[in-house]
């Protein structure tokens, strides 16, 4: 590898902590413009009224995310994708 990617790749790295670390580095971070809210569901097996019940989301708001006509976003994109990530440490949090 040259010596020149490999210091553009250790800087990228550093850059990338310090930002995680929440320093100002000038990162910028991209966002999916869309979060699969029916594959989340799925995936725990779970109809529309259990998922709004267990986390708390109005119906009303997942078939909105569910049929595109909107998108999750701020929060409730987090709480997503740590549902994704680990739906038992949610729960577990919540309750």
């Amino acid at each position: 590898m040259d010596d020149k990617l490999f210091d553009n790749l250790i800087e990228g790295v550093q850059e990338m902590k310090s930002h995680i670390s929440g320093k100002e580095t000038g990162a910028r971070v991209h966002l999916p413009k869309t979060v699969d809210v029916v594959g989340i569901r799925k995936k725990l097996k779970m109809t529309q009224k259990d998922f709004c019940r267990t986390f708390a989301i109005p119906e009303r708001t997942l078939k909105s995310w569910e049929s595109g006509e909107r998108n999750p976003e701020g929060l409730a994109r987090v709480l997503l994708k740590m549902i994704s990530r680990d739906p038992k440490t949610v729960l577990n949090l919540a309750y």
